[in-house]
């Protein structure tokens, strides 16, 4: 009477455990998905909040505003995510339990996992037209950025050589007793960049520093760096100023970008302190 009853429990206990074991593939597909589309939003939210701080002034409110609902997209669907993932984690964890002991939690889960579905599938709706028009925008930017990490190798007359951007336009290098210089020019900007050594430390020449709006600059490895926007009549320049400390002696290198907001304003301080890095007396 004992292994009848037990043979007459088999089946239905398979049966349950089977019910479990055919909900696990759909929800874990999904939440693959969930995932993947979760991190793409957020790439878009993220390059988005980039834009919006190097953008001109009159587009950065639009920009902001952009970045912000994409944010808020991006949480609810992070949400969706996370409550998915939890689903699938308890029905992978139940395998081996009987659907009925656990039916009513699945029932739970699933229903809230149904409503956060739903939410985030009208946010990403909502969003489309949005992440539609900044995905170019933001590719655009990361293929300059891809662009700009590549390199070339510039050697000067001294025998000195540096690193410089692969751009559209041609690093050129002169150098003198004193020091080096390289110039670049293209369609929309001008950089000049020249190093020269002179006697004492670098402290002995904080007084090459301008008065007025001046930022100090991550210096290392120099002593001290800054940089400024001067303005003239035949228009602004960013300027950026760095001192290596070379022995009893030092190195002043200084960088000149028209205009001031031209691709490389963000990388011109690095360039200048490559620059002063590279002199060797």
């Amino acid at each position: 009477m004992r292994a009848l009853l037990v043979l007459c429990l088999a089946p239905a206990v398979a049966h349950a455990d089977k019910k479990i074991q055919d909900l696990t593939p759909g929800y874990d597909r999904e939440h693959t998905a969930c995932v993947s589309q979760s991190a793409g939003m957020q790439k878009i939210a993220t390059g988005t909040a980039a834009l919006a701080k190097t953008a001109p002034e009159a587009e950065r409110p639009e920009l902001d505003k952009a970045a912000a609902a994409l944010a808020k997209g991006t949480v609810a669907f992070g949400e969706y995510c996370t409550e998915l993932g939890g689903l699938v984690t308890f029905l992978k964890d139940s395998a081996t339990v009987a659907y009925k002991t656990v039916e009513r939690e699945i029932d739970t889960r699933a229903t809230k996992v149904s409503k956060l579905r739903r939410e985030a599938k009208k946010q990403t709706d909502e969003l489309q037209p949005l992440t539609r028009k900044m995905i170019p925008r933001i590719m655009a930017v990361r293929s300059v950025v891809a662009e700009r990490d590549k390199r070339t190798t510039v050697k000067f007359p001294s025998g000195r050589s540096v690193d410089f951007p692969v751009m559209a336009g041609t690093w050129r290098a002169a150098s003198s007793a004193t020091g080096d210089s390289v110039e670049y020019a293209d369609k929309d900007s001008k950089i000049v960049i020249s190093t020269r050594q002179v006697a004492g430390a670098c402290d002995d020449h904080r007084s090459a520093i301008p008065k007025g709006d001046v930022t100090e600059v991550d210096a290392k490895p120099a002593a001290w760096a800054v940089k400024y926007v001067q303005k003239e009549t035949s228009g602004a320049h960013a300027v950026v100023m760095a001192c290596v400390a070379t022995g009893a002696k030092s190195v002043l290198a200084t960088g000149d970008l028209t205009p001031p907001t031209a691709a490389l304003a963000d990388t011109l301080p690095a360039l200048v302190l490559r620059m002063a890095a590279a002199f060797k007396p």
